[in-house]
Order: C-alpha cells, then sequence, then structure tokens
C-alpha cells in the first residue's frame, strides 16, 4: 500500500491533521505495509462422544475460513477402559470439517498424570496455532444477562455459581500458553440460526487492550474482510461516570481502527462505562456475536475477569494468552503429504504412555494399517466442499509498522509541544517548567 493510499484510509478515521502530516513525513511507514496470509494454520480440538463437541466443530470450520491446513480431533482417555470405548469414535466426527485435513488422535494419560496434565503435554508436544474445547458446565448460571423471553438453560441454578467449578474452566487455567476458543452451550450467536450458513458472516468482537496489536493481527489472517464483521471495544473508557470520553481510550480505539481499516475491514466501534464482565455480555447477546475475543492478563492464575466472562458470556470466548504473538500463527512446520499422520514428536517422546495396548489405526490416506501401542491416529483428506467457506485462503491484510507509525508519529508531537513550551517560556523571561509541576 502506497502512502497516498495509506493517507487516504486514515483521513476515514477523522485524525488529527498534525498526525496525517507526521505520515507524510515517514513515508518509509507506508512503504513496508505488506500483504502477510497466513499460509498454515493447525488447530487441535479436544472433543468428547457428545452433540456439543460436534456443533463446536461446526464453528470452527467457519472461524477458520480456509485457513486451516491440518486439525487435530483429539481425545485424552483416563483409562484403558475408555481408551477401548472412544475407538472408532473420532472417526465418525469428521465429517462437519469436510473439506479439511483431518487427523484423530486417541491416547490415554500416564498412569503418574492427571487428566489436564496429560492434555497439556500433548499440546506443548504438538505446539497447535489454535485449541478448541465445548464445554456446558460453563453455562450453568448466568445472572448478567436477564433479557425479558431469553430461553433458560437446563437444570439452572441460579446463585450457586456451579459454572466456577466446571471442568472447561480448569482447562482454560491449564492452557494458557496457546489461545484458546471455547464453544459454550448456551452460544447464542447467529451463525446456527443462518438460513445459509455458507454466505453469513461470522460476527466477531475483539475487546482492546492496550498490547492487543498481535491479537487483532492474529484474528484478521482469519476473517474474511468482505464478508465477516468485527467490532472494536474499549472498556471503561469513560472519565468517571460521565460522558466524556478518556483521551487515552480514544487514542487506543483510533490506532486499531487503522490497524483494522488499512487491512480492509469496516469495522464497528464501541465504547463502554462499565467493566468488560459486565458490559460485554449484555452486548453480545443484543448483537448475536458469535466470537468474543478477549486477551488474557498476565497473572498466575486465571483472571477473575476471565472467570467472570467465561461464566456469564453467552457466546464462545476466544482468549488470547498474554506473552503471544501474531507470528506464532501459521509459522509450524508443514506436514509432508507422505506424513500427514505425523504427531512425531509424541511418538518420539513417548513420555504420554498407554495402558490400553495394542491399537488398530488406519490411515485414510494412503489405506495402510499400522500398529500404535500408545496413539491412536487416522487421517482424513477430506474433499469437497466444506460447510461454512468453499474456497480458499482469503485476501486478509497485515500491516505490522502501522501501530509503531502512530507511536513515533505521537513522540515527535510530544517532543515538539516541548520544544513550543521552552521557547515561550524562554521569551517570558522564565524557567522552563518541570514536567508535572503545577
Amino acid at each position: 500500500m502506497g502512502s497516498k493510499a495509506l493517507r487516504e484510509e486514515l483521513e476515514k478515521l477523522d485524525l488529527d491533521a498534525e498526525l496525517l502530516d507526521d505520515f507524510d513525513e515517514d513515508p518509509e511507514h507506508s512503504a513496508q505495509a505488506q500483504k502477510v496470509v497466513a499460509k498454515h494454520v493447525t488447530a487441535l480440538a479436544y472433543v468428547n462422544n457428545t452433540p456439543l463437541c460436534r456443533q463446536a466443530l461446526h464453528l470452527v470450520k467457519a472461524l477458520l475460513n480456509g485457513r486451516c491446513s491440518q486439525i487435530t480431533i483429539a481425545h485424552c482417555a483416563v483409562n484403558q477402559y475408555a481408551h477401548e470405548g472412544m475407538i472408532g469414535v473420532l472417526e465418525t466426527m469428521v465429517d462437519p470439517l469436510a473439506g479439511l485435513n483431518v487427523k484423530t488422535e486417541l491416547f490415554t494419560k500416564g498412569e503418574d498424570q492427571t487428566l489436564l496434565e496429560a492434555m497439556k503435554q500433548y499440546v506443548e508436544l504438538t505446539k497447535p496455532d489454535l485449541v478448541i474445547i465445548a464445554s456446558k458446565g460453563l453455562c450453568n448460571d448466568e445472572p448478567v444477562v436477564v433479557t425479558p423471553g431469553r430461553p433458560k438453560v437446563k437444570d439452572t441454578k441460579q446463585g450457586l455459581k456451579p459454572a466456577r467449578s466446571a471442568f472447561g474452566l480448569k482447562i482454560c487455567q491449564t492452557l494458557r500458553t496457546v489461545p484458546l476458543l471455547v464453544y459454550k452451550a448456551n452460544t447464542r450467536g447467529a451463525f446456527f440460526t443462518m438460513a445459509d450458513p455458507a454466505v453469513s458472516p461470522m460476527r466477531c468482537v475483539v475487546d482492546l487492550q492496550p498490547t492487543s496489536r498481535h491479537m487483532l493481527v492474529w484474528i484478521m489472517n482469519l476473517l474474511h474482510s468482505e464478508k465477516d464483521q468485527m467490532s472494536l471495544s474499549v472498556c471503561k473508557a469513560y472519565e468517571g461516570g460521565g460522558a466524556v470520553i478518556k483521551q487515552t481510550a480514544s487514542r487506543m480505539m483510533t490506532a486499531f481502527a487503522v490497524q483494522t481499516s488499512v487491512n480492509k475491514f469496516k469495522t464497528q466501534r464501541r465504547f463502554f462505562k462499565e467493566a468488560p464482565e459486565k458490559a460485554l455480555p449484555q452486548y453480545v447477546f443484543d448483537e448475536q456475536i458469535d466470537v468474543l475475543m478477549i486477551q488474557g492478563p498476565r497473572t498466575k492464575d486465571l483472571s477473575p475477569l476471565v472467570v467472570d466472562l467465561l461464566v456469564n458470556t453467552p457466546t464462545s470466548i476466544l482468549i488470547w494468552p498474554p506473552d503471544a504473538e501474531d507470528t506464532a500463527l501459521g509459522q509450524a512446520p508443514k506436514p509432508k503429504a507422505e506424513d500427514t499422520d505425523a504427531s512425531h514428536a509424541l511418538a518420539q517422546s513417548r513420555s504420554i504412555s498407554l495402558d490400553g495396548g495394542p491399537v488398530s489405526s488406519k490411515s485414510q490416506a494412503g489405506g495402510a494399517i499400522s500398529m500404535s501401542t500408545n496413539v491412536s491416529r487416522r487421517t482424513s483428506n477430506s474433499s469437497g466442499t466444506g460447510y461454512r467457506y468453499g474456497y480458499g485462503p482469503t485476501d486478509a491484510q497485515v500491516d505490522p509498522v502501522t501501530q509503531a507509525a502512530l507511536e513515533a508519529a505521537a513522540a515527535r508531537m510530544a517532543k515538539r509541544k516541548e520544544e513550543n513550551t521552552k521557547a515561550t517560556a524562554g521569551s517570558a523571561g522564565l524557567p522552563p517548567r518541570r514536567p508535572g509541576a503545577l
């Protein structure tokens, strides 16, 4: 994108004239703006033999939008009996992912491991770009959203907070180093109510924080700029309880709006007075949002903010880890055609042991039958059109330097203002005022 085109995009956002001039002074910022397309995305879906997990796979297919070159459907069994009961079940769950390269993994936790430890170890070995889980327990209470006429979740126990002890919440606490998509049974998004999902947009809300640049780049790589709908939100954006938006909130929204505009996304911008856990649940319900994307703060345990949103928000939630970068998306080595059954890291480590004995594993790609003592695998190269999007990679653009350009421009403006202040004070015969002095 040239400097002229970039300036036109910035003018649409009603930026300050001095800020626009600063962009013109540094044309290299616009010259460095390039299209960055995620060519290889790997996903891992932990599933059980439930209809809820099958629904989650439909949503995953829509979100990945042709970006996924391989998705693994995995189940971690607690013992050999559970392992035997799941043999052949994972293969029946491939249908929602028609058109994708699908692999199934069935393994059993070690005797000295908990189920969560085994699941975490498998994630660390395979290093997926996205992990997906489905949860019904997180929907057992909804004290925040009380819209009249809204259908209630079965077996709801108001006030007892059973959702805060759900197993899905424990998984979120354990898997905090990789983007995690939590599909909830009470998802109120518009995707499943559309008459024709193939042409319906994916609706996503991104809750912005000062460090959300990588998270925003990551989600723009997945969404389709001409079809999907993205909203940007800033919570606690008003001064006190008044109607004046904080300058910091306005600047942050403007910076990220520039990033989305350069990448041809038409976004809605929303400011809220309340904290995210109070403002977002009702908003995503009213707007029928499919996915709410939040950034997990850097805390020892799962943040109370994340817990409240997981419990109270009636939609799927994508949690972005605090230390992740957008460059992690699509950087895993692409599996070779002759080795699509490549969980070699897991097989080499042998650290996840199986008590279930030898298991027959079929590979659909080559038709070969192999024996495995620790993992049952199956790869499915499904053909045909996908459930939601039938076309290939989109033309999403990523501008990794726009934020840096804004910061540089702001720094120059601050320096210019400081020089003007010194010059004014010098002409009046007064010593320069110290920063912060009254």
